[in-house]
C-alpha cells in the first residue's frame, strides 16, 4: 500500500518547487522531506523528483494528481462530520509536535505552557518524552518541529538555541546507603543496589554511574514514573535514583537524603532545537523558551 504522510512530502514539493518550500508546508524540515521521498521512490522503484533543478517526474504527477483526489474526499468527508456535529467550522489551531524530557516537563518547561496561553498564543503542544540524546532520530525523522536535546550541534535542517545546563544528583536515604553501599559506590556495589528511573528512556543513572567510572555498567533498574513518586520511594528506602539538584537540595539539607558520592553531579547541557523550517512560525514560542530557561533557578550558566 502506498504511504501518504510520504506521498503528502511528494505533493508538497510538486506545490511549493523545492524541498524547502515543502518542508515550511508541512512543518517539518527539508531533511525529513527529502528522506520521505527517498523512501516513497524506493518502495516503488523509481525516480519521483529530479534533484537538479527540484522537479517532479512524470510519474511523480501521477501519484500527485493521486494525493490531491484522495485529499479532496477525505476533506468532504471531514466537512459531512463537522456539519453533522455542528462543530467550530474553520477555526484553526497550530500544533507543534516537540519532544521533551521528563524532568523538563515537571519542571520549569511548564511555565512556557502558562507564559504562552498568557501571551494569548492558542496554539497546542502534541509532547513527546524522550532522553535528550535520544531526540536525533525523533528529528531526523520528522516526528518533531522542535525538541530539547544534548546535542550541541544542530542536525541538517534545524537550528539550536543554547539554553543552559541541567545538574543531578544521585541520591537515596542515608539507611540504604548504609545497607547497600557501606563499603563504598563501586560497579559492583552499583550493580546490586535497586535503582529508579522515570521511564525506560531515563539514562540519567547510567550516565551519572559512567561519567563516575569510565564505564557502563548493568544497573538494577525499575521504572517509576513521576518525580514525586520516586521521591517518595527514595526516601522509604526503596533505591536510589538521580533527582535534579535544585529539588534534592532541601533533602540533601536536613539529611533526609545523602549523595552517593559527595559533589559529584551529572552535568547535562540543554539546546532547544527548531526546524529551519518552522524558526519564522516559531519565534515568539522559541523567545518564551529561552527566556524561562534563564530565569529558571534549575538550569545553570557557564562559560562553555
Amino acid at each position: 500500500m502506498l504511504d501518504y504522510t510520504q506521498l503528502a512530502a511528494l505533493h508538497a514539493i510538486d506545490r511549493e518547487g523545492s524541498f524547502e518550500g515543502a518542508g515550511r508546508s508541512l512543518r517539518i524540515s527539508s531533511f525529513a522531506v527529502s528522506q520521505r521521498v527517498k523512501q516513497l521512490e524506493k518502495s516503488l522503484g523509481v525516480t519521483l523528483v529530479e534533484r537538479a533543478p527540484t522537479r517532479t517526474s512524470d510519474f511523480g504527477k501521477i501519484l500527485c494528481r493521486h494525493t490531491s483526489a484522495v485529499a479532496t474526499l477525505e476533506d468532504a468527508v471531514i466537512d459531512d462530520h463537522r456539519i453533522a456535529c455542528n462543530s467550530l467550522g474553520n477555526a484553526e489551531v497550530a500544533i507543534y509536535r516537540i519532544a521533551l524530557p521528563e524532568e523538563c516537563i515537571s519542571g520549569w518547561f511548564g511555565r512556557v505552557f502558562r507564559k504562552r496561553t498568557e501571551a494569548g498564543d492558542p496554539s497546542c503542544f502534541d509532547v513527546a518524552i524522550a532522553n535528550p540524546s535520544q531526540t536525533l532520530e525523533l528529528m531526523q525523522a520528522g516526528t518533531v518541529v522542535a525538541a530539547i536535546s544534548s546535542l550541541k550541534e544542530p542536525i541538517h535542517g534545524f537550528k539550536a538555541y543554547r539554553l543552559g545546563e541541567m545538574r543531578f544528583a544521585a541520591v537515596a536515604s542515608p539507611s540504604f546507603v548504609e545497607r547497600y553501599f557501606g563499603d563504598g559506590v563501586t560497579l559492583d556495589t552499583l550493580r546490586r543496589a535497586p535503582c529508579l528511573r522515570s521511564c525506560q528512556h531515563d539514562g540519567l543513572a547510567t550516565e551519572w554511574a559512567e561519567s563516575q567510572f569510565g564505564k557502563r555498567p548493568a544497573l538494577s533498574l525499575y521504572n517509576f514514573p513521576g518525580s514525586r513518586g520516586s521521591l517518595a520511594s527514595v526516601l522509604s528506602d526503596h533505591a536510589w535514583t538521580m533527582m535534579p539538584a535544585t529539588d534534592a537540595k532541601p533533602c540533601l539539607a536536613d539529611s533526609s537524603l545523602v549523595e552517593l558520592r559527595s559533589e559529584t553531579p551529572l552535568i547535562r547541557p540543554l539546546y532547544w532545537h527548531v526546524s529551519g523550517a518552522m524558526v519564522p512560525a516559531m519565534t515568539e514560542i522559541t523567545k518564551t523558551v529561552r527566556r524561562v530557561a534563564f530565569e529558571s533557578r534549575e538550569l545553570t550558566f557557564s562559560d562553555k
